[in-house]
């Protein structure tokens, strides 16, 4: 690959480098497939599982979630539902994958007409209807083992 000399403010050379770095790394990961989906979902334990099956619903259905949101839904307090973010994020990279659920700013219209922003979870839509099969598939061979 060729290489292309850009100037960069001296201040800047550090943060550059990072993202340069960051965007090599995601181009090596694999894109998630329903099989990976699946495998991944029955690897984890139940709270990730509520974690991801929440987040995927609330995707689906067109909703922003804040990690707040997700925590009162899996009945979990904010730091654990974070935890389990972190702990799924870092397990998906083991597997030389994207995150299955991101972060990203959003604005929310208060009851007062006032915008305010927040952080909401989300992941992207094919992803999440691969995690409300497997999510499905499991519901039904649990019912069929039970």
């Amino acid at each position: 690959m060729p290489y292309v000399m850009v100037p960069v403010p001296e201040d800047m050379v550090q943060e550059v480098m990072q993202q340069i770095i960051r965007l090599q790394r995601n181009a090596s990961l694999a894109e998630w497939t329903g099989e990976a989906v699946a495998a991944f979902f029955d690897e984890i334990d139940e709270d990730g599982k509520a974690f991801l099956s929440t987040v995927a619903r609330a995707t689906t259905a067109g909703k922003d979630l804040a990690m707040a949101d997700v925590a009162s839904v899996i009945e979990l307090n904010v730091r654990e539902t974070a935890g389990i973010h972190r702990d799924l994020t870092e397990l998906a990279a083991e597997r030389n994958h994207m995150p299955l659920v991101n972060q990203r700013d959003v604005t929310e219209v208060l009851p007062n007409g006032r915008m305010q922003e927040k952080k909401a979870v989300t992941m992207d839509v094919e992803v999440a209807a691969m995690v409300r099969a497997a999510e499905r598939d499991e519901l039904l061979a649990d019912g069929a083992n039970g």
